[in-house]
């Protein structure tokens, strides 16, 4: 399918209709269908593998559950993105698009700090109401930038670098090695 030329914004029930015919990935951005890069590096691909292997080990037995990038959040009404990989904490239907309260998201990006696409994710997912936690890790080096929200409306920020650093994901209980996510994707 092709995308219909329009100039009247989309609804996520249009977008999530029409995106089940196509093979790219979109996000629904402004009301407005937005392709996502295909082109990932295999540094990237070993990066989300290992994060979605590590967290849905740490997090068995839990209410949580890890998504890839095929599966969706609405960050704000009708606003639709795809992290690489996030955590869904709420009770989603199988044949589900979106999750129904995503707890966490991971980007995986060239450089945490300059990547400017992937920044002005940051704005959206810092409004969806039940998410936690947002990480960016750098694709190159063990390091990642880590935005918390636990209690009130702040978010907190912090870096952590080296393979022998970890990331306190508090809302769902665990903490995260860089060790296992970057011990094959920097080979």
């Amino acid at each position: 399918m092709n995308e219909p030329r329009t100039a009247e914004p989309w609804s996520p029930t249009r977008f999530l209709r029409w995106q089940e015919g196509e093979d790219a990935l979109h996000e629904l951005v402004g009301g407005f269908p937005l392709k996502l890069p295909e082109d990932v590096t295999r540094r990237h691909d070993r990066l989300a593998v290992a994060l979605i292997g590590w967290l849905t080990t740490a997090l068995r037995g839990t209410r949580y559950v890890p998504f890839t990038r095929r599966f969706a959040m609405e960050t704000r009404p009708g606003q639709i993105r795809r992290p690489a990989v996030g955590v869904d904490a709420g009770a989603t239907a199988p044949e589900a698009w979106i999750a129904s309260e995503p707890i966490a998201v991971f980007e995986i990006v060239t450089d945490p700090l300059r990547d400017f696409d992937r920044l002005r994710k940051i704005a959206d997912y810092k409004r969806a109401p039940f998410l936690r936690h947002i990480v960016f890790c750098d694709e190159a080096s063990p390091r990642a930038v880590h935005w918390s929200r636990l209690t009130g409306a702040g978010w907190d920020e912090a870096s952590v670098e080296g393979l022998d650093a970890v990331l306190p994901l508090t809302a769902l209980g665990v903490t995260l090695p860089l060790r296992p996510l970057y011990a094959s994707a920097l080979v």
